[in-house]
């Protein structure tokens, strides 16, 4: 994967029309970046990051969807027991849900392999309690003007990432993290050309990511290679992204 995001071309219309089936846009943030509403609203406050590694500052913008919906595959539903991201062991009930003030949003690269290209995101605790988080990230490309023109679908496989377990709450001691993984493909669906007019990332805009159950967005610079089959994945305790192999 490109080391930071850059970002579609005069072909708009065409991944516009995909975003119309998957999310219907609503008002807009103070950066002028448009929310994806569908599903639980979630966020991170955050400004955009050029490195690999972008973490959360200040001038959060509303975004992508996210909870913990079940996920798209059709796959076993059920919320599994609940753990700490920090000892990895069961834990009782009654910890409140980590709140948009709580969590600090970074990524760093997850590699690439035969096309497919990720990012791992990783949700840290900064808070002084503990809290918990439970299910899927939002993720959305922004255009260049701040319009959502693609929603990330939630998916229990994936390419890069493998099989996860169905959504768990997880609970976050002062500095502990959840994490998960964002793929996509670095070519248009159907060999499509030409690439710039068909690719979401080549449009200079954001990639939003939104918290479970949240409601402020944290972008990130998009790469210029996010392409198709954009899809996020359940969180899992830890910072791998990856579920166990």
């Amino acid at each position: 994967m490109k080391n930071s995001k850059t970002g579609m071309g005069g072909g708009a219309a065409l991944v516009a029309g995909i975003v119309v089936a998957a999310a219907v846009l609503s008002g807009c943030t103070s950066s002028g970046q448009s929310s994806a509403s569908g599903g639980a609203s979630s966020g991170a406050s955050g400004t955009s990051g050029g490195a690999a590694t972008a973490s959360v500052g200040t001038g959060a913008t509303t975004g992508a969807t996210s909870g913990a919906a079940p996920a798209s595959t059709g796959a076993s539903t059920g919320t599994q027991p609940t753990t700490d991201a920090s000892t990895g062991t069961s834990t009782a009930a009654g910890i409140s849900a980590c709140t948009d003030a709580d969590l600090k949003v970074s990524t760093t690269s997850a590699g690439a392999g035969l096309g497919h290209v990720g990012w791992i995101l990783v949700f840290t605790n900064t808070g002084s309690v503990s809290c918990s988080v439970e299910g899927y990230p939002g993720a959305g490309v922004t255009d260049k003007p701040g319009g959502v023109v693609l929603n990330a679908t939630r998916q229990r496989t994936g390419y890069l990432g493998g099989q996860y377990p169905g959504p768990a709450t997880i609970v976050l001691k002062p500095g502990g993290a959840a994490s998960t993984m964002l793929e996509w493909i670095d070519a248009p669906p159907n060999g499509q050309t030409p690439v710039g007019a068909n690719c979401p990332g080549m449009d200079g805009g954001k990639v939003l990511v939104t918290p479970p159950n949240t409601r402020q967005s944290t972008p990130f610079p998009a790469p210029a290679d996010l392409c198709s089959a954009f899809e996020v994945h359940p969180l899992i305790a830890g910072t791998s992204g990856r579920a166990a192999q």
